[in-house]
């Protein structure tokens, strides 16, 4: 187990290993804000749990670069695959 204080930091550990192809980020917002801005950051694989919770974090915004390529519903929950658009 490897422990990284920030999202670069982490990135950095996973560049030194070189056995690793993709890397998923599962949290908190914070790290969700850095990830979906970073530039390697290719693909999201969203998970929407259907109900109605008591929240006060919720996962950012996604800007118009970002084009949805995948979606599946099921009574329970929606998941829908991001990729990002490059210019």
């Amino acid at each position: 187990m490897l422990f990284a204080s920030t999202l670069e930091h982490a990135l950095d550990l996973v560049d030194a290993d070189g056995a690793i192809d993709d890397v998923f980020i599962i949290g908190g917002a914070q790290l969700y804000k850095e990830a979906v801005v970073h530039p390697n950051c290719e693909a999201i694989f969203l998970t929407l749990i259907k109900g109605t919770y008591d929240c006060d974090t919720f996962f950012p915004s996604l800007k118009r670069e970002w084009i949805r390529v995948a979606y599946e519903e099921q009574p329970q929950w929606m998941a829908t695959v991001y990729k990002r658009v490059r210019e």
